[in-house]
């Protein structure tokens, strides 16, 4: 397997029950046919060369997510402050678990682009990477909408899944749709980062999701909540300002990074 100037890939043997880890590597190729093993873990040797910039890479892709789901964690303590406080927690319990469960097909669909993307990249075929990465985004744009869809068809009747309390299923009928609206941001994004992944560019989307969901959602969602007076409506306003900031913040980063690996890898 030969690696061109500027691309990373991984490669690794299988891992199975009971820790047998034969082989994990970091390789950065700089001329065609030439692989440099950076770090290496075998249980007869563990050797840990290479660790930091692995860790350039890991700790990126973490921060990246977790900085959107502290993000909820943030609204559930607004929604705290809102009238009738019981209900608004609640109903934000509900929503969360909502997007949790949405959220894991876009979620799966990132991790199989990182490496198509990172497979391909790493082979020295930009084109075949950047139709895995438009496929993907063509999916991700069609799971959104089939969650808008649904959505807004059982907006009535999802809350009483969870409880029978009027007071709390009232106030997920009345933001479901704002929630499938942001799942149509969600899932591009999502799988956006994934391609930022595979592209070894983790730190791009961590940044990008700083910025849409803590300096375009909380300020959107504060303000519409409490000095308009929307209600826990505005919170979720907030949060599809965030979805659709960071969407095309996200889609424009990858759209760079796909167009600079194309012309890295002419050279």
């Amino acid at each position: 397997m030969g690696c061109k100037r500027g691309c990373c890939c991984f490669c690794g043997d299988k891992l199975e029950h009971g820790c047998d880890v034969s082989k994990l590597c970091l390789c950065e190729g700089k001329e065609k046919g030439i692989m440099v093993k950076l770090w290496s873990w075998d249980f007869k040797g563990v050797g840990f060369e290479g660790i930091k910039p692995l860790m350039k890479l890991a700790i990126p892709s973490c921060l990246g997510i977790c900085l959107e789901w502290w993000w909820y964690e943030i609204v559930t303590i607004l929604s705290g402050y809102l009238p009738n406080p019981k209900a608004a927690v609640a109903a934000t319990g509900i929503m969360i678990q909502t997007t949790s469960l949405m959220y894991t097909v876009p979620m799966a669909l990132a991790g199989c682009v990182s490496a198509r993307v990172g497979n391909e990249l790493g082979a020295g075929k930009p084109y075949k990477a950047r139709l895995a990465a438009m496929v993907a985004l063509g999916c991700a744009f069609l799971i959104g909408i089939m969650n808008v869809i649904w959505t807004v068809l059982f907006r009535e009747s999802w809350g009483k899944l969870f409880t029978p309390d009027n007071s709390v299923t009232v106030l997920v009928a009345s933001v479901m749709p704002i929630m499938g609206l942001c799942e149509l941001g969600n899932c591009p994004q999502t799988t956006g980062c994934g391609i930022l992944r595979g592209t070894a560019r983790p730190a791009v989307g961590a940044r990008i999701n700083l910025g849409s969901f803590y300096f375009v959602g909380t300020p959107v969602a504060v303000g519409l909540a409490f000095w308009l007076k929307v209600g826990f409506s505005g919170l979720w306003f907030g949060l599809l300002s965030a979805q659709m900031a960071c969407a095309v913040w996200i889609l424009h980063a990858v759209w760079g990074q796909l167009i600079g690996k194309l012309r890295l890898l002419r050279l």
